[in-house]
């Protein structure tokens, strides 16, 4: 029973992530700001893509990372509430290693890529590829370890 509360705190904890995103990146949406008040909604967009102190290429959209990689993450926790502890651990692991690299994976390709007229790579269509990718071998996992106790 111990795996349901991970589970059940990997979910809560994705779901107020998630959360935090859309308020971020809609403040005037959430009352954060006015809604013509371009000088508040842009000190939360400054705050969210200026990243030029840390990273010298163009800014990046840590918020739409972050929200694509919670979307399949809540959908298979959601998914993992039905299933016994041996597939919660099996996908457990591999979300471990896999999401860590991916969001390292998408900084990297986005600020070695930013300028190529003839191939840009940016960080929303990345990190929706790398979610999808994340989401499918997610479902093969579930699909693999109930098949293989059964």
């Amino acid at each position: 029973m111990e795996y349901k509360k991970k589970n059940y705190w990997i979910l809560i904890v994705s779901i107020i992530f998630m959360l935090l995103t859309l308020v971020l990146s809609y403040p005037d949406s959430f009352g954060f700001c006015e809604k013509n008040n371009l000088e508040c909604i842009d000190s939360y967009y400054n705050y969210i893509y200026d990243f030029n102190h840390i990273f010298p290429a163009p800014t990046i959209n840590v918020v739409a990372i972050i929200f694509f990689l919670l979307v399949p993450v809540i959908v298979i926790s959601s998914i993992l509430l039905f299933f016994e502890k041996h597939v919660f651990s099996a996908w457990l692991r591999f979300a471990t290693i896999f999401l860590p690299i991916s969001v390292v994976v998408i900084f990297l390709i986005t600020q070695s890529l930013y300028g190529d007229m003839f191939f840009s790579v940016d960080e929303e269509a990345l990190s929706l590829f790398v979610s999808v990718i994340f989401l499918i071998k997610s479902i093969f996992i579930i699909f693999r370890n109930t098949k293989s106790k059964k």
